[in-house]
Parts: C-alpha cells; sequence; structure tokens
C-alpha cells in the first residue's frame, strides 16, 4: 500500500457503500415480509401482529448479525456460510440451493493460495 493509503481508503469506501446497500435491502425485504404476514389471503387466519413481528424480527436481527461473517471475506466465512446452509437444509431438504449459487454475486472463497490475515 502507498504511503498515502489511498488503496485502504477506497476499500472502506467501497464497503461503506456495500454495508449501505445491504442495509436498504433487508429493510425493503423485511418490510414486504411484515405486510405479507399480516395478509389473510397470504396467511390465512394465522396473520402476525405486532408481537408476533417484533418476536420474527428480534430473531432475524441476530441471524442476520451473526451470518453477516459469510458475506465477507473473514476467513471464518466459509464456516458461516456452511452452517446457514445447514440451518436452511433443515426446511428445504434437498431443494436449497447452494450458497453460492443463491448469492451468485459474491466471490468464492480460494484456498488455493494464502490471503492476507490468514495463517499459513
Amino acid at each position: 500500500m502507498g504511503k498515502n493509503g489511498f488503496l485502504e481508503r477506497q476499500r472502506e469506501r467501497d464497503q461503506k457503500i456495500l454495508d449501505a446497500g445491504e442495509r436498504l435491502g433487508m429493510q425493503k425485504m423485511w418490510d414486504y415480509i411484515q405486510v405479507a404476514l399480516r395478509d389473510p389471503d397470504t396467511m390465512g387466519k394465522d396473520v402476525f401482529g405486532r408481537s408476533r413481528v417484533e418476536r420474527l424480527f428480534r430473531k432475524a436481527k441476530e441471524l442476520a448479525d451473526y451470518f453477516h461473517l459469510a458475506f465477507t471475506t473473514d476467513v471464518e466465512a466459509d464456516k458461516r456460510q456452511e452452517e446457514l446452509d445447514g440451518l436452511l437444509r433443515e426446511i428445504w431438504g434437498e431443494d436449497l440451493s447452494a450458497f453460492y449459487d443463491r448469492y451468485p454475486e459474491l466471490k468464492k472463497i480460494r484456498y488455493d493460495r494464502p490471503k492476507k490475515g490468514w495463517v499459513e
């Protein structure tokens, strides 16, 4: 990295943009899911009220915080990806699409060369 830190500042800026996009996308989906949970055509007589929605989204926030690592280049990212797939497989079984099929925009983690911060 150069003395002026240009590349580091650029990476930080890029990460802030990605984080903002993630927050916007999550909020949109949360809004849509809440509306769907209140829709009798979707939920029948079992529509969600405020307390159920709050419990659901509290848990969803915990999961988002925990599994965020799966969407990074952290050395532990692949473990979180596998853990998330395992939980989803309990629901979808063999019909579950693999992590990188569901998130094709992410670069696959490569293990054929060391990455900065990884222990060799």
